[in-house]
C-alpha cells in the first residue's frame, strides 16, 4: 500500500507538503512507499515515489514506466537553481535513466533533503516566495553531512533509526557538529560555509 502527497512550489502548500511527508516517513513502517506527485502548468503529471525510513528517492515514473534507481548519491556539484530550474527538474526526472543526474537532485533538494532540514526547507521557501537563486553547492555539505549531524543531536541512533525526540535539523544543529570537530580540520570550513547560508 502506498500513499500519495500533492507538490506545489507555492510557499504555504509546501509547507504543508513538508509537514505531511516528515508525518508519514516517522509513522510509517519502514519500507512505505510515498508517491509525490506534482502537476505542472501544461498538465503533466510527474511522480516520484519514496520509501520510508528516511525519505528515500526510490523511483520515478517515465513514460507510463517505474524507473527504479539503482544509485541515490547527490551529482557532485549540483550548481544553482532558481524555481524555474526546480519546475524543470520535476518535469524531466531521471530522463529514464536509473542513476542519479542534477535534475534528481533538484527533486531531492525539494523533499527529502527539505524534509530532513530546516534550513534547506527555509532555502526552498526563499526560492519560492522571493525568487532566490539556492546554491546547492553549498547545500552538498548539508546533504552529506545530514547522518553525522542528527546521531550527534540524538535525532538518529547509532544503527541510523530514527529516536522519539526525531525532528528536521536547524541550522544551528550543523554548526555544533562542525565546530565540534576542531578549528584545524574540515568542520571550521564546514562551519564557515553553513553560517553563510
Amino acid at each position: 500500500m502506498s500513499t500519495t502527497l500533492t507538490l506545489e512550489l507555492k510557499s504555504n502548500a509546501y509547507s504543508q507538503f513538508l509537514t505531511e511527508f516528515r508525518r508519514l516517513d516517522l509513522e510509517q513502517n519502514a519500507g512505505h512507499e510515498t508517491q509525490v506527485v506534482h502537476t505542472d502548468s501544461n498538465g503533466g503529471v510527474h511522480t516520484y515515489f519514496f520509501r520510508s525510513k528516511n525519505f528515500a528517492l526510490v523511483a520515478y515514473a517515465h513514460d507510463g514506466a517505474k524507473i527504479m534507481l539503482t544509485d541515490y548519491n547527490h551529482v557532485s556539484k549540483p550548481g544553482s537553481a532558481g524555481v524555474d530550474d526546480f519546475l524543470g527538474a520535476l518535469k524531466r526526472g531521471g530522463g529514464g535513466s536509473t542513476q542519479m543526474n542534477v535534475d534528481l537532485t533538484r527533486v531531492v533538494t525539494l523533499t527529502s533533503e527539505a524534509a530532513r532540514s530546516k534550513l534547506v526547507e527555509r532555502m526552498m521557501r526563499e526560492v519560492m516566495s522571493d525568487g532566490k537563486i539556492a546554491d546547492l553547492n553549498k547545500l552538498e555539505v548539508v546533504f552529506k553531512d545530514y547522518n553525522h549531524v542528527a546521531k550527534r543531536c540524538g535525532r538518529l541512533d547509532v544503527a541510523g533509526h530514527y529516536t522519539p525526540n526525531w525532528r528536521p535539523l536547524e541550522k544551528d544543529d550543523y554548526l555544533i557538529y562542525f565546530r565540534s570537530l576542531g578549528a584545524n580540520t574540515d568542520g571550521a570550513k564546514d562551519a564557515s560555509t553553513v553560517n553563510g547560508l
